[in-house]
């Protein structure tokens, strides 16, 4: 290959590790310290969750107030109010394999030696 190219891709190489290591030394002070809560203070001991309190008052209509309030809500949520959600597990994209992003640096490299890696193969 040509000592361009070979260059050219070390260049890149480079710069990508660059970034990555500092993306990684911007999020280290983020990071979770290990035996340490996310959440210090956690959950108010006293606290409902919005789900438990949605349960309560529905629990609490008649079967006409029940009636009136499913009036207003899209069909799809009434199923999944009734059934769940439905499962997901289909996979159109990649069949289960890791789906790669390009560097636009690359395709630059690349149309830029397109005739040598043609004539290369």
């Amino acid at each position: 290959m040509d000592e361009g190219i070979e260059n050219d891709l070390e260049d890149l190489a480079d710069e990508q590790q660059t970034i990555r290591e500092k993306r990684i030394a911007q999020l280290r002070p983020y990071q979770y310290k290990k035996g340490q809560s996310g959440n210090s203070l956690g959950r108010y001991l006293g606290g409902v969750s919005g789900k438990e309190r949605m349960k309560r008052k529905i629990a609490g209509m008649t079967d006409e107030e029940f009636e009136d309030y499913l009036e207003g809500m899209n069909k799809i949520d009434t199923w999944k109010m009734a059934e769940g959600n439905p499962e997901t597990k289909t996979d159109i994209t990649s069949k289960g394999e890791q789906i790669g992003v390009i560097d636009p640096k690359l395709v630059a490299l690349s149309k830029k030696y397109e005739d040598e890696i043609k004539n290369a193969l």
